[in-house]
């Protein structure tokens, strides 16, 4: 009789501690906005596996795949955060902000040319992205091409792209 109940509280242990692991209802939404919150925090790695979640239940949601991607560049898995935001684009091809963050990566990883085909993307697509020029800028003047970082960069106060330019991330 002792044995059993030892079982059964020890049972009932390891269910609380699984299902206290378990998140909310397990939706798409509840478990993107923990994942957010991690991110948000400053928990790359933990936020990275929040994000799996979600894409596991909804492998279409292109937020989940950018968010995973800042994730990831955040802990420096550059290559890995390229293929997030390659996910990204091609589910939400009109928005910006992965080609943006796609080109950070590539940069880091010496892709210049790859990473400038992205902020010319997000250039077009947001004009008013100043960060975006200012990258662009910088990777040609790495590069020794100056004369058109300078241009850029008069392209951009043509535009007038600011800091707070349409929705800059």
């Amino acid at each position: 009789m002792h044995i059993k109940k030892i079982t059964a509280i020890v049972v009932s242990v390891l269910l609380l501690a699984v299902f206290a692991g378990c998140s909310g209802s397990g939706d798409p939404e509840s478990l993107f906005k923990e994942a957010r919150a991690l991110f948000e925090q400053g928990k790359y790695l933990e936020a990275s596996k929040g994000f799996d979640q979600v894409i596991k239940l909804d492998p279409k949601r292109a937020d989940a795949h950018f968010y995973k991607g800042n994730a990831l560049s955040a802990l420096g898995r550059k290559d890995e955060a390229v293929r997030e935001y390659d996910t990204a684009i091609a589910l939400a091809p009109n928005v910006y902000q992965p080609y943006y963050n796609k080109g950070n990566a590539l940069a880091v990883l010496g892709r210049y040319e790859e990473a400038i085909a992205c902020y010319d993307k997000t250039i077009s697509m947001n004009p008013k992205h100043l960060k975006s020029y200012m990258n662009k800028s910088a990777l040609l003047r790495t590069m020794g091409r100056n004369p058109e970082a300078d241009s850029v960069m008069e392209e951009a106060k043509e535009a007038g792209a600011t800091n707070g330019g349409a929705g800059q991330k």
